[in-house]
């Protein structure tokens, strides 16, 4: 079963209301229209990676997320909170993307965040 006939059975079993079931079939059809969007533009980054390293609290964080599973996420976020966007500060999350991948390195890489603390915290968000 699809993802769309998933959303139409529960919304038939009562599990979410019609509204919510719109909310969610807004969200994957904008996802589509990404995916169509992220071929043209032949997105070679395709992961979306986030390290901290905190040596005073010997913390190591190493995630790796499918940038469409990002966009996804914001987009359902934003269907259940209009002003998700406002609180991010107007942010267009798509440009972002769409900015970073086509200012990919030779090696395939883009950092978008590159802190490095005096306490020896570091912290980098890149697409690879």
């Amino acid at each position: 079963m699809d993802e769309k006939m998933k959303i139409l059975k529960m919304i038939e079993d009562k599990i979410i209301t019609a509204e919510e079931g719109l909310k969610l079939l807004d969200a994957i059809e904008d996802n589509e229209r990404y995916e169509t969007k992220r071929e043209k533009i032949k997105m070679r980054g395709k992961k979306l990676i986030v390290k901290v390293l905190d040596k005073e609290e010997n913390t190591n964080v190493d995630i790796k997320i499918p940038l469409s599973l990002v966009n996804l996420g914001l987009n359902i976020g934003s269907k259940f909170s209009p002003n998700l966007k406002e609180k991010m500060g107007n942010v267009d999350i798509d440009d972002i993307i769409k900015t970073a991948i086509e200012d990919l390195n030779e090696d395939g890489n883009q950092k978008i965040v590159d802190i490095h603390e005096e306490n020896g915290t570091t912290v980098e968000i890149y697409i690879e």
